[in-house]
């Protein structure tokens, strides 16, 4: 029995697993293929630059979005010991 089924294995899906298991969820993902290898791995982790200071709400959310990613990634290596290639 599991609390969550994720369906798909790419970043997002392995990104919500990974946060549900770390918060006491027992989960499963199933994928097609091997994990990471559809659109994540042809998206190469794109994450689209924004500036700090801009006043646009959806770019503020994108900022807020990198800020909050690179102190993800920090957490996840540290935790895990993998780096997942964030620069």
């Amino acid at each position: 029995m599991v609390d969550l089924l994720v369906v798909g294995g790419g970043v997002i899906g392995l990104s919500i697993a990974y946060e549900a298991a770390k918060r006491g969820r027992r989960v499963r993902v199933i994928d097609a293929a091997q994990p990471a290898r559809e659109a994540s791995w042809a998206g190469a982790g794109i994450l689209p630059p924004a500036g700090e200071g801009d006043h646009d709400q959806l770019e503020q959310l994108v900022a807020l979005s990198n800020r909050l990613h690179a102190a993800w990634t920090d957490d996840l290596r540290a935790e895990t010991g993998i780096d997942n290639g964030y620069r």
